[in-house]
């Protein structure tokens, strides 16, 4: 969980590149954030340029993640805007 909490300050400052290993390595670990981590993933992928990768952590985030949460809600917006991007 220590890990998952630095991963976490790293994306809300803005340091994609350095929380996205930290999101890897967290990938398969704590099941019960698996759908956290799959948005950190995603958004880290997004934010450094590499949309076409996010997609499928952000499509897997979604299947981990109750349907009406503010980050299933933030994940199909992010979903929109590169469907709108690479049509």
């Amino acid at each position: 969980a220590l890990l998952k909490n630095k991963a976490d300050l790293l994306l809300a400052g803005g340091r994609y590149a350095e929380a996205l290993p930290i999101y890897q390595a967290l990938k398969e670990t704590l099941p019960e954030r698996r759908g956290e981590i799959l948005y950190g993933l995603g958004l880290c992928l997004h934010q450094t340029g590499r949309g076409r990768e996010a997609v499928p952590h952000y499509l897997e985030a979604l299947i981990n993640l109750p349907a009406d949460s503010p980050l299933a809600r933030e994940i199909k917006a992010r979903l929109a805007q590169l469907r709108k991007a690479n049509p």
